[in-house]
């Protein structure tokens, strides 16, 4: 029964190559956003381009800066998404207010690191990346509390300049639409339907 549990983890890379196809053969936003969920990614578009934002906890150990090596499926998923663009990535490391600001700096910095250098290591040119440490800075939550440590030590990744439908195909179409012209009651009665 134990092997069962990792099928999904197996099934992952499975699915992440699902995801790999070219920006011009068009993308299927829905699609995409299921597999981002699968890994914990989330994609939003931020006042700079789109931000990749990663699940922290899938990524590195409490008050670590090596990655976990099971965070190979949130890495390819993001490579993915980096490669359909051309544009610079900032990978922005946060902590969250446990510790003192130098320690959490330096923690930030490395983390950042690590994920900009497994992104290069998987395939996204180096001229494109950079990283920055933010320490507790930016915090999204409160540091009060445990949940709220947890959503602040976290990796996000911005592709600078970068418009979401390029990385993830367009969004729903909105359709909109003009109000049909008025017609007598009795013409609409005597149409025929085809």
């Amino acid at each position: 029964m134990k092997k069962l549990t990792h099928l999904p983890y197996c099934l992952i890379p499975v699915l992440l190559m699902a995801g790999c196809t070219a920006p011009s053969s068009g993308l299927n936003r829905d699609h995409e956003d299921v597999l981002n969920k699968l890994v914990g990614i989330e994609v939003n578009t931020v006042s700079d381009g789109v931000e990749v934002k990663l699940p922290e906890s899938a990524l590195f150990e409490f008050g670590k800066s090596a990655l976990r090596g099971d965070a190979v499926g949130v890495l390819e998923r993001s490579v993915v998404l980096l490669q359909r663009s051309t544009k610079p990535v900032i990978v922005n490391g946060y902590t969250d207010s446990v510790g003192t600001p130098e320690y959490n700096h330096r923690l930030s910095v490395a983390r950042a690191n690590a994920v900009a250098g497994a992104l290069v290591a998987r395939g996204v040119p180096a001229e494109r990346v950079s990283a920055k440490g933010f320490a507790a800075a930016n915090p999204v939550a409160s540091n009060d509390t445990p949940e709220g440590r947890q959503l602040n030590r976290r990796t996000e990744i911005i592709v600078v300049g970068e418009a979401m439908d390029t990385l993830m195909g367009a969004g729903p179409a909105v359709q909109l639409t003009e109000p049909a012209p008025s017609r007598p009651a009795d013409a609409a009665a005597t149409t025929p339907v085809e």
